[in-house]
């Protein structure tokens, strides 16, 4: 690859990155890629001593700047669109909870989230923000809502984004390390750094 400028990458190939489509579900090569961008970023700042120094700046899903929006004015705009969205409403019916009991394990969730063990996160890990590469691999874009936090906060929200329900539990089935934990990959990763990589981080 060589960049003839910051925001233009040509490929030697030929080809270009380009959009996922949210309105198909992935591959489990694709998977696969996005999985292990996710377990080489976790890996690397994992229980990272970072977070309290240069680091210590990122949010956590239960504090910064997000947080207080979804607290304050988020929270209101987000009953909002659901007691104005039929779809939304049944979505909820579905779970046999109402708004509030919703909102309310979000932020039991949250918590969870921001529990130890910490590592850097994406923030915004959903099929959207994920992009095709030329040999099939997968990149992720949209940083902004980077935190620190569980690194299940990552994994679940892509593979919840990005395949349908059928694919995610056949996946899950045939593929235990496509499963939410990991582990394998992530200490493999962590191994690798271990054993002579960058220690900085």
């Amino acid at each position: 690859m060589r960049c003839a400028s910051i925001s233009s990458c040509v490929w030697s190939s030929g080809s270009r990155p380009r959009a996922s489509s949210p309105a198909s579900s992935m591959s489990e090569p694709r998977m696969r890629s996005v999985l292990d961008q996710l377990a080489r970023l976790h890996a690397r700042f994992w229980n990272s001593p970072r977070f309290a120094q240069d680091l210590d700046w990122l949010w956590t899903p239960v504090s910064g700047g997000f947080h207080d929006f979804l607290l304050g004015p988020g929270g209101e705009f987000l009953r909002d669109q659901v007691h104005r969205s039929e779809y939304k409403q049944s979505l909820l019916a579905r779970l046999g909870r109402t708004f509030d009991e919703a909102w309310h394990t979000l932020w039991n969730a949250q918590r969870i989230l921001a529990s130890g063990p910490t590592t850097l996160l994406h923030g915004d890990a959903h099929v959207g923000n994920s992009y095709l590469l030329p040999g099939d691999r997968m990149g992720l874009l949209d940083w902004q809502l980077m935190l620190r936090g569980r690194w299940s906060h990552d994994v679940t929200y892509i593979l919840i984004t990005a395949l349908d329900t059928e694919p995610r539990r056949c996946m899950a089935a045939v593929s235990p390390d496509l499963n939410l934990g990991l582990p394998d990959r992530l200490d493999d990763h962590a191994l690798r750094q271990l054993r002579g990589a960058d220690q900085s981080c």
